[in-house]
């Protein structure tokens, strides 16, 4: 099972970015330090229940919704994954990969 502080954070991410603000500024709304707010994106904090409360009102849902890491989208998860793989790849087997991806592109 995928640690719930992880799970937590990137719903948060994504309700932020669905909501088209800027780490800082959802900081600044819920009155939390910016690099504290990163921290709790990135899964690292653990957050108790009244700042998740203040994250929820400054992106204007509910703490269920919040919480509810169901709604996490699969596709961070390939993202991040492929992101990872990329990163182990030789430099000759990376540039053909780019070909291929701005092939695909393409279409």
């Amino acid at each position: 099972m995928q640690d719930i502080r992880k799970l937590v954070g990137a719903r948060i991410r994504q309700i932020r970015q669905k909501r088209k603000l800027s780490q800082e500024q959802l900081a600044e709304k819920a009155n939390i330090n910016d690099t504290y707010y990163g921290r709790i994106e990135r899964g690292e904090a653990n957050v108790s229940l009244e700042l998740l409360a203040a994250i929820s009102d400054a992106l204007g849902t509910t703490l269920a919704g919040l919480v509810d890491t169901a709604s996490v989208t699969q596709p961070d998860k390939i993202i991040r994954d492929i992101s990872d793989s990329l990163t182990k790849l030789p430099e000759d087997d990376l540039r053909h990969l780019y070909r291929f991806y701005k092939d695909i592109l393409r279409r």
